[in-house]
């Protein structure tokens, strides 16, 4: 498997390559070998090639972020507004006013906060301006801008 890389291997006749719940498993006449895939690796099995790419550790960064603010903030009660209210009860207190189901929205795009305030508007995710993650950058960017608000700067 060390010549996996840049481009596709060949898969050697009766080598099986199969990849599930994020482990990649070769079976051969010399037995079998299973790897457990990381978050920074994307593999496939394409017929009887296998390639794999590193991703961009944009995202393993903003795991890393969002970990960081779980262990350094104050534990914050959900907001009301994103709470369940399976009862009278808790309607009456409030809860679930004010929700904005994105699906009603034009393009999925609410206005309301799911973070709780101390880190309202913090960014997790800030994708590289390569590949694919450049497209991700440039949605975020307008998103973003048509969410602000007019006294805000424009994003991007």
């Amino acid at each position: 498997m060390s010549r996996v890389g840049k481009y596709p291997v060949e898969l050697p006749a009766g080598v099986q390559v199969a990849i599930a719940s994020g482990i990649l498993t070769a079976k051969g006449r010399l037995g079998e070998l299973a790897l457990r895939l990381t978050d920074l690796v994307e593999a496939k099995v394409e017929g009887n090639k296998v390639s794999v790419a590193p991703k961009s550790d944009a995202s393993y960064r903003a795991l890393g972020a969002v970990i960081e603010a779980v262990q350094n903030h104050r534990d914050e009660p959900v907001p009301f507004h994103l709470r369940n209210a399976p009862t009278k009860a808790m309607k009456q207190w409030g809860y679930g006013a004010g929700y904005q189901h994105a699906h009603n929205f034009e393009d999925a795009l609410p206005e309301m906060e799911c973070l709780p305030e101390s880190l309202a508007g913090t960014r997790f995710y800030e994708p590289t301006n390569r590949g694919l993650e450049q497209k991700i950058a440039e949605r975020l960017d307008a998103i973003r801008n048509r969410k602000r608000k007019p006294d805000d700067p424009p994003s991007g």
